[in-house]
């Protein structure tokens, strides 16, 4: 049974290890939101809802699934650092590989600009 579902897993990472992955256009900071968009991967499979992957630098770390738009926002937490990698997922559940990571945006306030700060590389 181990080894059905160990070719069951392989066979699902090379179906997917030729599906494009999206690219993330950028975001907005409004309204004590961040809003991502993308664009969706332009062959493979038709994505029918998208995952989000939320990298905070401080805080933790969560998944968003069930994304139906081109885009999603999320709550601001004041001082710390965030990026995001989005996926899509075909109408089979078979979900595509990441994104490249968002830039990284920072909620550290000066004269109401942001200010980018480096994170560290995650795989």
């Amino acid at each position: 049974m181990k080894t059905l579902l160990a070719l069951f897993a392989l066979l699902m990472l090379s179906a997917c290890a030729d599906e494009p992955a999206p690219t993330i256009l950028g975001h907005s900071d409004a309204d004590n939101r961040i809003v991502w968009s993308w664009n969706p991967p332009e062959t493979g499979t038709p994505v029918a809802t998208y995952i989000m992957y939320v990298d905070w630098k401080l805080a933790s770390d969560y998944v968003v699934l069930g994304i139906t738009n081109n885009y999603h926002g999320i709550t601001r937490i004041e001082g710390d650092a965030v990026r995001v990698k989005v996926a899509g997922i075909d109408s089979a559940g078979i979900q595509g590989p990441y994104s490249i990571w968002s830039e990284d945006f920072s909620t550290h306030r000066k004269d109401n600009d942001h200010q980018d700060i480096d994170l560290p590389e995650k795989d």
